[in-house]
Protein backbone atom coordinates (compact mmCIF):
# COMPACT_ATOMS: atom_id res chain seq x y z
CA UNK A 1 0.00 0.00 0.00
CA UNK A 2 0.97 3.66 -0.29
CA UNK A 3 2.06 3.94 3.36
CA UNK A 4 4.37 0.98 3.02
CA UNK A 5 5.81 2.56 -0.12
CA UNK A 6 6.54 5.72 1.87
CA UNK A 7 8.67 3.74 4.34
CA UNK A 8 10.48 2.01 1.50
CA UNK A 9 11.30 5.38 -0.06
CA UNK A 10 12.62 6.65 3.28
CA UNK A 11 14.99 3.67 3.36
CA UNK A 12 15.99 4.06 -0.28
CA UNK A 13 16.89 7.75 0.02
CA UNK A 14 18.20 7.33 3.60
CA UNK A 15 15.94 10.08 4.88
CA UNK A 16 15.56 10.90 8.56
CA UNK A 17 12.05 11.43 9.90
CA UNK A 18 13.27 14.68 11.45
CA UNK A 19 13.34 16.09 7.93
CA UNK A 20 9.59 15.52 7.67
CA UNK A 21 8.47 15.60 11.28
CA UNK A 22 4.92 16.90 10.77
CA UNK A 23 4.20 14.41 7.97
CA UNK A 24 5.57 11.46 9.97
CA UNK A 25 3.54 12.35 13.05
CA UNK A 26 0.43 12.83 10.94
CA UNK A 27 0.90 9.37 9.40
CA UNK A 28 1.27 7.85 12.87
CA UNK A 29 -1.93 9.52 14.02
CA UNK A 30 -3.78 8.28 10.92
CA UNK A 31 -2.67 4.72 11.60
CA UNK A 32 -3.60 4.99 15.28
CA UNK A 33 -7.06 6.28 14.40
CA UNK A 34 -7.57 3.47 11.86
CA UNK A 35 -6.90 0.86 14.51
CA UNK A 36 -9.70 2.41 16.52
CA UNK A 37 -11.18 0.98 19.67
CA UNK A 38 -9.34 -1.99 21.16
CA UNK A 39 -12.54 -3.97 21.63
CA UNK A 40 -13.57 -3.62 18.00
CA UNK A 41 -10.30 -4.22 16.19
CA UNK A 42 -10.48 -6.60 13.25
CA UNK A 43 -7.00 -8.11 13.58
CA UNK A 44 -7.26 -9.76 10.18
CA UNK A 45 -7.97 -6.43 8.53
CA UNK A 46 -5.62 -4.27 10.59
CA UNK A 47 -2.65 -6.63 10.84
CA UNK A 48 -0.75 -4.78 8.13
CA UNK A 49 -1.50 -1.41 9.73
CA UNK A 50 -0.23 -2.65 13.09
CA UNK A 51 2.99 -3.86 11.54
CA UNK A 52 3.45 -0.62 9.60
CA UNK A 53 2.75 1.53 12.66
CA UNK A 54 5.28 -0.30 14.83
CA UNK A 55 7.88 -0.11 12.05
CA UNK A 56 7.26 3.62 11.70
CA UNK A 57 7.35 4.37 15.43
CA UNK A 58 10.59 2.46 15.96
CA UNK A 59 12.42 4.84 13.64
CA UNK A 60 12.46 7.45 16.40
CA UNK A 61 12.58 7.37 20.20
CA UNK A 62 9.24 7.18 21.99
CA UNK A 63 9.52 10.73 23.37
CA UNK A 64 9.97 12.17 19.87
CA UNK A 65 6.47 11.14 18.83
CA UNK A 66 4.79 12.83 21.81
CA UNK A 67 2.09 10.16 22.01
CA UNK A 68 -0.30 10.22 24.92
CA UNK A 69 -0.27 7.53 27.61
CA UNK A 70 -3.75 6.55 26.42
CA UNK A 71 -2.46 5.95 22.88
CA UNK A 72 0.47 3.89 24.13
CA UNK A 73 -1.78 1.85 26.42
CA UNK A 74 -4.24 1.27 23.58
CA UNK A 75 -1.43 0.02 21.35
CA UNK A 76 -0.26 -2.35 24.07
CA UNK A 77 -3.78 -3.70 24.41
CA UNK A 78 -4.28 -4.16 20.68
CA UNK A 79 -0.95 -5.89 20.20
CA UNK A 80 -1.51 -8.15 23.19
CA UNK A 81 -4.80 -9.33 21.72
CA UNK A 82 -3.63 -9.46 18.11
CA UNK A 83 -1.79 -12.78 18.44
CA UNK A 84 1.34 -11.14 17.06
CA UNK A 85 3.72 -11.75 19.98
CA UNK A 86 6.88 -10.69 18.16
CA UNK A 87 5.32 -7.40 17.12
CA UNK A 88 4.25 -6.82 20.72
CA UNK A 89 7.80 -7.52 21.91
CA UNK A 90 9.18 -5.01 19.39
CA UNK A 91 6.71 -2.34 20.48
CA UNK A 92 7.24 -2.95 24.20
CA UNK A 93 11.02 -2.69 23.81
CA UNK A 94 10.65 0.59 21.91
CA UNK A 95 8.21 2.03 24.46
CA UNK A 96 10.38 0.99 27.45
CA UNK A 97 14.05 1.18 26.38
CA UNK A 98 15.17 1.63 30.00
CA UNK A 99 13.95 -1.86 30.99
CA UNK A 100 17.54 -3.08 30.82
CA UNK A 101 20.14 -1.13 32.74
CA UNK A 102 23.39 -0.10 31.12
CA UNK A 103 25.19 -2.92 32.96
CA UNK A 104 22.59 -5.49 31.92
CA UNK A 105 22.94 -4.52 28.26
CA UNK A 106 26.71 -4.81 28.44
CA UNK A 107 26.38 -8.21 30.12
CA UNK A 108 24.02 -9.46 27.38
CA UNK A 109 26.48 -8.35 24.69
CA UNK A 110 29.51 -9.79 26.46
CA UNK A 111 27.84 -13.15 27.07
CA UNK A 112 25.93 -13.21 23.76
CA UNK A 113 22.75 -14.06 25.61
CA UNK A 114 19.14 -12.92 25.43
CA UNK A 115 18.03 -15.05 28.39
CA UNK A 116 15.24 -13.26 30.23
CA UNK A 117 14.93 -10.53 27.60
CA UNK A 118 14.78 -10.19 23.79
CA UNK A 119 16.89 -9.07 20.84
CA UNK A 120 14.62 -6.05 20.45
CA UNK A 121 14.99 -5.03 24.09
CA UNK A 122 18.77 -5.29 23.97
CA UNK A 123 18.93 -3.13 20.83
CA UNK A 124 16.53 -0.50 22.17
CA UNK A 125 18.32 -0.33 25.53
CA UNK A 126 21.68 -0.23 23.76
CA UNK A 127 20.56 2.86 21.88
CA UNK A 128 18.92 4.37 24.98
CA UNK A 129 22.14 4.18 27.00
CA UNK A 130 24.18 5.33 23.99
CA UNK A 131 26.68 2.52 24.30
CA UNK A 132 29.35 2.43 21.61
CA UNK A 133 31.53 -0.28 20.11
CA UNK A 134 34.56 1.24 21.83
CA UNK A 135 32.86 1.02 25.23
CA UNK A 136 31.81 -2.57 24.61
CA UNK A 137 34.98 -3.56 22.80
CA UNK A 138 34.80 -4.04 18.99
CA UNK A 139 35.78 -7.72 19.17
CA UNK A 140 33.24 -8.40 21.93
CA UNK A 141 30.49 -6.70 19.91
CA UNK A 142 31.48 -8.58 16.76
CA UNK A 143 31.43 -11.90 18.62
CA UNK A 144 27.89 -11.16 19.80
CA UNK A 145 26.70 -10.11 16.33
CA UNK A 146 28.09 -13.31 14.83
CA UNK A 147 26.46 -15.40 17.56
CA UNK A 148 23.10 -13.77 16.80
CA UNK A 149 23.57 -14.51 13.10
CA UNK A 150 23.62 -18.20 13.85
CA UNK A 151 20.12 -18.26 15.35
CA UNK A 152 17.01 -18.52 13.19
CA UNK A 153 15.34 -15.45 14.68
CA UNK A 154 18.44 -13.35 15.27
CA UNK A 155 19.79 -12.68 11.78
CA UNK A 156 18.07 -9.32 11.27
CA UNK A 157 18.92 -8.24 14.80
CA UNK A 158 22.56 -9.19 14.24
CA UNK A 159 22.63 -6.95 11.16
CA UNK A 160 21.05 -4.14 13.20
CA UNK A 161 23.59 -4.60 16.01
CA UNK A 162 26.52 -4.63 13.59
CA UNK A 163 25.26 -1.51 11.84
CA UNK A 164 24.29 0.41 14.98
CA UNK A 165 27.72 -0.10 16.53
CA UNK A 166 29.36 0.80 13.20
CA UNK A 167 31.52 -2.30 13.26
CA UNK A 168 31.91 -1.96 9.50
CA UNK A 169 34.53 0.73 10.22
CA UNK A 170 36.98 -2.11 10.86
CA UNK A 171 37.59 -3.83 7.53
CA UNK A 172 38.54 -7.14 9.15
CA UNK A 173 35.31 -7.10 11.19
CA UNK A 174 33.27 -6.36 8.07
CA UNK A 175 34.86 -9.28 6.20
CA UNK A 176 34.28 -11.62 9.13
CA UNK A 177 30.65 -10.56 9.48
CA UNK A 178 29.96 -10.88 5.75
CA UNK A 179 31.45 -14.39 5.70
CA UNK A 180 29.45 -15.51 8.72
CA UNK A 181 26.29 -13.95 7.25
CA UNK A 182 26.72 -15.96 4.05
CA UNK A 183 27.18 -19.15 6.06
CA UNK A 184 24.03 -18.40 8.03
CA UNK A 185 22.04 -17.71 4.87
CA UNK A 186 23.13 -21.06 3.46
CA UNK A 187 21.86 -22.80 6.59
CA UNK A 188 18.53 -20.98 6.37
CA UNK A 189 18.13 -21.98 2.71
CA UNK A 190 18.22 -25.60 3.81
CA UNK A 191 16.01 -25.44 6.89
CA UNK A 192 13.85 -22.31 7.23
CA UNK A 193 12.62 -20.38 4.21
CA UNK A 194 10.51 -18.00 6.33
CA UNK A 195 13.54 -17.02 8.38
CA UNK A 196 15.51 -16.73 5.14
CA UNK A 197 13.01 -14.23 3.73
CA UNK A 198 13.25 -12.13 6.90
CA UNK A 199 17.05 -12.31 6.81
CA UNK A 200 17.18 -11.13 3.19
CA UNK A 201 14.75 -8.33 3.99
CA UNK A 202 17.02 -7.12 6.80
CA UNK A 203 19.98 -7.03 4.40
CA UNK A 204 17.94 -5.11 1.82
CA UNK A 205 17.03 -2.49 4.41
Amino acid sequence: DIQGVELALLDHFQLDLSQMESEAKELAQVLLSEIGNVDNVDYQEFGAQLQLLVALLRRKACDWWQLSLEQLSAMHGVLKLSRRPQLHVEFDAWAHPWKLSREEVMNCIQKCTIKGTSYAQILCSLEHWQLTSCQLGPLVALHCAVAWLKTRQGFGKAVALFDHLELWRWEEHLLTFEWEALQSLQRLVRCDRRALDLALASLAA
